[in-house]
């Protein structure tokens, strides 16, 4: 069933020629890999959903395919090579109108910061979606990501982790398109739990 709704979120903005089913095969092999606890199909079909919903552009939906489709935990670039991977596979499908537009809006998820549009917000916001579900699914995030960071220590994780969080606390809203705006005090809530138990597991002495 996933992979039918998937295939259905694909079509309409890609094709349904046989260049556009293999290229369809290609992401969701990558979206598929084993270390991605948490960027994976789920969060994939999630941010498509959500897109879907607010009648989001083509090209929106096709950044939302393309932009963790290149993911390794260790790396710091995989914005960027994902961006390119978007402009490789839009010019063998022919849509050389989308892939400035798409490859663009794949490396706005580096920062998450100032969109520039509403399109580009519904991106941002659909991609952060996750911070402001219910406790439990957001306690399944953040396990899913520590699996992901499985190669770093405990001590390490909890700095670089607290450290993402004090950021997104920092920033005036989370959620900069109206339809996600409900979202802004339950992630605020979430991320603010989450926080405190790095603080608490802080070993004595230190700042």
């Amino acid at each position: 069933m996933e992979s039918t709704r998937l295939l259905d979120l694909w079509t309409p903005y890609a094709g349904d020629d046989e260049l556009a089913r293999a290229e369809w095969s290609d992401l969701i092999e990558r979206w598929s890999e084993p270390h991605r606890a948490y960027h994976n199909l789920e969060h994939l079909l999630l941010m498509l959903e959500l897109l879907a919903a607010q009648n989001a552009h083509p090209h929106t939906m096709l950044a939302a395919w393309y932009h963790d489709a290149i993911y390794d935990p260790t790396s710091s670039t995989n914005e960027a090579d994902s961006a390119d991977l978007a402009r490789e596979s839009l010019t063998r499908l022919g849509k050389a109108d989308a892939t400035d537009r798409v490859a663009n809006l794949v490396l706005l998820t580096a920062e998450h910061a100032d969109p520039p549009d509403d399109e580009a917000a519904l991106l941002l916001d659909a991609d952060l979606a996750i911070l402001g579900q219910s406790p439990a699914i957001y306690l399944r995030y953040v396990e899913a990501v520590r699996a992901e960071y499985s190669h770093v220590g405990d001590d390490d994780f909890r700095a670089g982790r607290s450290s993402v969080l004090r950021d997104l606390l920092e920033h005036e809203r989370l959620f900069q398109h109206p339809a996600f705006r409900h979202l802004e005090d339950p992630a605020r809530t979430n991320l603010t739990a989450e926080l405190t138990v790095y603080d608490a597991a802080e070993p004595p002495g230190d700042d």
